[in-house]
């Protein structure tokens, strides 16, 4: 049974997300706009746990290795953070330099929720990445930050790429290539593709 799961691929519509795709919207919008504050609902007091989709997948795939066939085991962290330090944590990623304001108008929902994984831990398996590092990974897959920075990504793609392709194109003209690399010859001429 997993925890809450955050990653590349979620649900990032204000209308229905969960609240870190929530957050890490609110902060990315509010960040474009050059806003001084962004709003995030209930008292910040909550409690949450949160898995990276990847340690998921991770998990499933330790257990079916170990060839698990107990009873239910809990798949996550083990440990939580309250929505306040969530909403500073997406603050930094994000960049965004405001302030977080709380509507208590809003619900909180349930105080505390946080998984015994102590089952799975005892098997030998803890989640790998820490809560920041999968918000960034997160934020960088996120559909509006991808539109955002898409040229300078793209432009990086790219650069690598060519790297790659001159670096492949160099080894066949030293003939240290072996079978012609990636590239193969036609005519007598190079060819690749990009």
């Amino acid at each position: 049974m997993p925890t809450n799961l955050y990653g590349p691929n979620d649900n990032y519509d204000l209308a229905n997300s969960h609240v870190l795709p929530a957050l890490l919207r609110k902060s990315h919008e509010a960040k474009l706009r050059g806003d001084a504050e962004y709003v995030v609902w209930g008292t910040g007091r909550p409690m949450r746990e949160f898995l990276y989709v990847d340690d998921l997948a991770d998990a499933c795939v330790f257990l079916m290795e170990q060839g698990y066939d107990g009873p239910l085991v809990n798949i996550g962290t083990g440990t939580d953070v309250t929505i306040r330090e969530l909403a500073e944590t997406v603050m930094q990623v994000v960049g965004f330099e405001g302030r977080i304001v709380f509507d208590d108008s809003k619900p909180d929902g349930t105080p505390r929720k946080l998984l015994d994984v102590s089952r799975l831990a005892g098997l030998g398996w803890t989640a790998k990445t820490a809560l920041r590092d999968g918000i960034r990974l997160a934020y960088e897959a996120a559909p509006f930050f991808r539109e955002q920075a898409g040229a300078t990504l793209d432009a990086v793609d790219l650069v690598a790429l060519l790297q790659q392709q001159f670096g492949q194109i160099r080894a066949v003209l030293a003939g240290d290539a072996g079978d012609e690399g990636n590239l193969g010859r036609r005519h007598g001429a190079m060819t690749f593709s990009i």
